[in-house]
């Protein structure tokens, strides 16, 4: 018992240290286990993205599927509204730290680098960051705010 209530007092600090809402949006073939996104802090509810710079992502999840293929997708969500973002190259097996073949049960460590420029409009969007396996279904998919500055 004494242990169970360390774990369930670590884990009520960790999610209130990590001031930033991260929302699974339909992970079907994997677990996320850990997220670092540049911009974001404890002490804020929302992620500030500089125009003009370079965010780095790091997602770590563990598979739950075998997939010869993993492309990234990025979404900024403005009214409601999906809007893609053009994230080049999207292949996660030839850049972004992923070695494919992914291997149900494995643990991975998705590393991606999104340029902010500086046309983007100064808003506040919700940013959408998806790895979709061989049959197109998302290994993991969070969500989470940002103000673009």
């Amino acid at each position: 018992m004494h242990i169970f209530v360390k774990i369930v007092l670590f884990a009520l600090t960790v999610t209130q240290i990590n001031g930033v809402d991260f929302t699974d949006c339909g992970s079907a073939t994997g677990k996320v286990t850990a997220i670092l996104v540049t911009g974001c802090s404890s002490s804020s509810d929302i992620c500030d993205f500089k125009a003009g710079t370079n965010v780095s992502i790091e997602v770590k999840f563990q598979s739950e599927t075998n997939s010869n293929a993993a492309t990234v997708k990025i979404w900024g969500i403005i009214a409601g509204v999906p809007v893609p973002f053009d994230l080049k190259p999207s292949d996660a097996c030839s850049h972004w730290n992923i070695n494919c073949p992914i291997v149900n049960g494995n643990n991975y460590d998705l590393k991606i680098s999104v340029p902010i420029l500086s046309q983007y409009p100064k808003i506040k969007v919700q940013v959408r960051v998806a790895l979709l396996d061989a049959n197109n279904s998302k290994l993991f998919c969070q969500q989470f705010p940002v103000q673009i500055d």
